[in-house]
């Protein structure tokens, strides 16, 4: 793909779409699934666009950036099951903070994850989370990181 006439930068935001729209499908009936077992009410509004638009171009600059920068496909394997097998053990979104260990909760309030839930939990309910504008200059930083290290590892000459 690199070789073709077309600028680097727009085959990574062709491939950003289309993995966005990809995944909009299963997010909506997860979403669907859950309110239906779980019996809670959703209230879609304005900030869910810019929620999941943010939550997910984050999470995509961040896997491309693994991708990208990982020197062969096995390390990328390890690195990104390593990676969903922490957050599932030690993510304040699977387990309530308080039962998680003090070094788990100190960890995730730098990584975005933490802060992508409750982009997503705020945008789609009401009260449950008290901080939306911190949660998106976490998410927004992060993003920015992302891009920016992926800019530059994409833009180089190979």
């Amino acid at each position: 793909m690199w070789s073709l006439p077309v600028p680097r930068l727009a085959y990574l935001a062709a491939d950003l779409t289309v993995w966005f729209f990809a995944g909009l499908p299963g997010l909506l009936l997860a979403l669907i699934i859950a309110s239906a077992r779980y019996d809670f009410e959703t209230s879609v509004g304005v900030l869910i666009v810019p929620a999941v638009l943010l939550v997910s171009l984050t999470a995509a600059f961040i896997g491309l950036v693994i991708g990208h920068l990982s020197p062969s496909v096995v390390l990328t394997g390890v690195l990104t099951n390593v990676t969903i097998f922490v957050l599932y053990l030690f993510s304040p979104v699977v387990f309530p903070r308080d039962r998680l260990p003090k070094w788990s909760e100190l960890v995730h309030n730098v990584l975005p994850m933490k802060y992508m839930t409750e982009l997503v939990q705020g945008a789609l309910t009401d009260g449950l989370v008290d901080d939306l504008g911190l949660a998106f200059a976490v998410v927004g930083a992060w993003a920015v990181f992302g891009a920016a290290v992926l800019f530059t590892v994409v833009d180089r000459p190979r």
